[in-house]
Formats: C-alpha cells, structure tokens, sequence
C-alpha cells in the first residue's frame, strides 16, 4: 500500500526585508547603487556610448580630461633639462603625452676634426620629477616618457617634437612635468602637458 504524506506544520513567518526601489535615480551621471538611496539602478548611458553635445566628463569619471601649457616659453641653455610646465593629478590612472616647442636663439656650433658638428639634440619628455629627464627605470616601467632627435636648427629655426605616452596610476595625487633639454646652444621652449583618466 503506497501511504501519503501531507506535509508537516508551516513555520512562523521570517522577518520583513527592507523596501524596494521606488523611484528612478535622478543622479544625472554615477546614477544610484543600491542600499545607498533605495532607488532604482539604471545604467549611466555615458559609460557605454560617446557623448555628441560637446561636453566633458565630470571630475572623477572615466574619460576626465586635464592639460596645462607655457605659451610664453622657458629660455634654456644647453644640456640644462628644465620643465616647460607641470601638470597636477588627482588618484587614478591616466594617460599622459604632451608636446615642446622649440625656437633656437643661438647655436654654438662645435667642431670635429676641422668640419662643424651641425646636428643638436632635443630631448621632449614627461617626467615625476622637475628638472630632470626620467630615468632609464622610468622609461622602461612607462611612468615616464622621452623623444630624443637630432635637428640641424640654426638660430631662429623652429622644431615641434611631441613626448609620447606614458601612464599614471597612483593612489595619491601627483604632479607631472613636461621637461625639455638642447644639447648645443640655447633656446626658448613652450609646450603643453595632457592626461585622460582611462579608469
């Protein structure tokens, strides 16, 4: 004979949790997490598409966007490294490049077995420390950056040499320095310093 089984007595009732969403969140950009203002998580269009009415992204979020520059210029003299201008971050992880514009003024041109040495070199570069190129160590982790040319400029020439791209990722806020370097001569340098937060 198969017997039944009607079950046995239903328990007291476990404790009421809290409310749900009630609203939709009105933050217009990290938008609501919940348990925090009990109100409904809707996913930030701005995190997953591109944005087309010319705004920037808020101070905090992903695609934040700084630069500094010296439009007016820093004399140097040769294979003295000076910083153009500098560039305060926040924490966070960014994305860093900038560019030096260099006018000759004078060039003290050096000889080599009677025949003159025509080309100088430039050095562009970001570095964590002012008045200094980044060291090898820097150059090779890429929290600092360095191009390197050799111009034939003659006094009154113009070069524009860009730095490349390096990262920061600190969990303190940190300054950064576009540093330029002649190796012959002096010059007057301008340029400028930008950074992306990438995350």
């Amino acid at each position: 004979m198969i017997g039944s089984n009607s079950g046995g007595t239903e328990g007291p009732p476990g404790p009421q949790g809290p409310p749900g969403p009630t609203a939709v969140s009105s933050d217009p950009d990290n938008l609501a997490i919940l348990g925090t203002d009990n109100l409904l998580l809707v996913p930030n269009k701005y995190a997953f598409k591109g944005v087309v009415d010319g705004s920037d992204a808020l101070q905090g979020n992903v695609a934040e966007y700084k630069t500094t520059e010296n439009v007016t210029g820093v004399a140097m003299n040769a294979n003295v490294p000076l910083a153009i201008c500098t560039l305060p971050l926040p924490p966070g992880c960014w994305e860093i490049w900038g560019a030096c514009d260099f006018t000759v003024a004078s060039v003290e041109v050096e000889t080599q077995a009677g025949a003159p040495i025509q080309p100088n070199q430039l050095g562009s570069s970001i570095s964590v420390t002012p008045d200094s190129l980044p060291t090898d160590q820097e150059l090779i982790l890429g929290t600092g950056v360095m191009n390197l040319i050799y111009s034939p400029l003659a006094p009154g020439q113009r070069q524009v040499l860009t730095t490349g791209q390096c990262r920061s990722n600190s969990t303190d806020p940190i300054d950064l320095y576009l540093v330029a370097q002649i190796g012959l001569g002096n010059a007057n340098v301008k340029g400028y310093i930008s950074a992306r937060r990438v995350r």
